[in-house]
């Protein structure tokens, strides 16, 4: 697995486009930005805004999920011989 930047991770809120910073304040280390597609005029979407932010959300939790998904593997094997990790 390749290393990333360690959590917590923080979704700026502050534009149509989302970003994913190390700070809560929008600043810090920027770890990936969400952009609306673009229209096609070299703008951005503004009927897909809050997608990219829900997306960008999804990006923020990704340290969260990982920490619970090795948990959950963790517990998982701990269930006895019949389970195979």
């Amino acid at each position: 697995m390749s290393a990333h930047t360690p959590g917590p991770w923080f979704h700026s809120n502050t534009s149509m486009w989302g970003c994913i910073t190390t700070r809560p304040d929008g600043y810090g280390h920027v770890v990936a930005e969400a952009n609306s597609p673009p229209t096609g005029k070299g703008s951005l979407d503004p009927d897909r805004v809050e997608e990219t932010k829900a997306n960008a959300r999804v990006i923020a939790a990704a340290p969260d999920l990982l920490a619970a998904l090795k948990a959950m593997f963790a517990d998982a094997c701990d269930c006895g011989p019949d389970v195979h990790c």
